[in-house]
């Protein structure tokens, strides 16, 4: 009786939570986070990654600032996330916010030294609510 009341008691709080939204948003664009939530506006403040065509010594790093805002016209929360080494498996890191966890799932396009230059980043982002307590 008492693992079935655990398992219970486990299930309902994984029910719970808010389930994840994935939000892809070009450079400097802005979003709202859900139908009701705040605006989101990601900036890549720096891109030095290896190019894609290219043997490095060092990786390189990304820096996004991401700015959070309750409602249209009050200041935002600003979120620093940089990226300091992109060689693990599925190159993504988890940042914190007192509302929300923000994962960054992909950012694109990488350099290619034989590529043309194409304008601006595309940020795919995984936004989850955090559960209040």
């Amino acid at each position: 009786m008492r693992h079935l009341l655990t398992a219970l008691l486990t299930l309902m709080a994984l029910s719970s939570q808010a389930a994840p939204l994935e939000v892809t948003l070009k450079d400097g664009e802005r979003v709202r986070i859900g139908e009701h939530g705040p605006l989101l506006q990601a900036m890549v403040l720096e891109d030095s990654r290896c190019p894609v065509d290219v043997q490095c010594i060092q990786a390189g790093q990304v820096l996004l600032m991401l700015a959070v805002s309750p409602a249209e016209g009050t200041p935002p929360t600003m979120v620093a996330v940089s990226w300091p080494d992109h060689s693990q498996p599925k190159w993504r890191a988890r940042y914190t916010h007192p509302d929300y966890r923000f994962e960054l799932l992909s950012l694109e396009p990488r350099a290619c030294t034989s590529c043309k230059l194409m304008p601006g980043h595309t940020i795919r982002l995984r936004i989850t609510p955090r559960k209040k307590p």
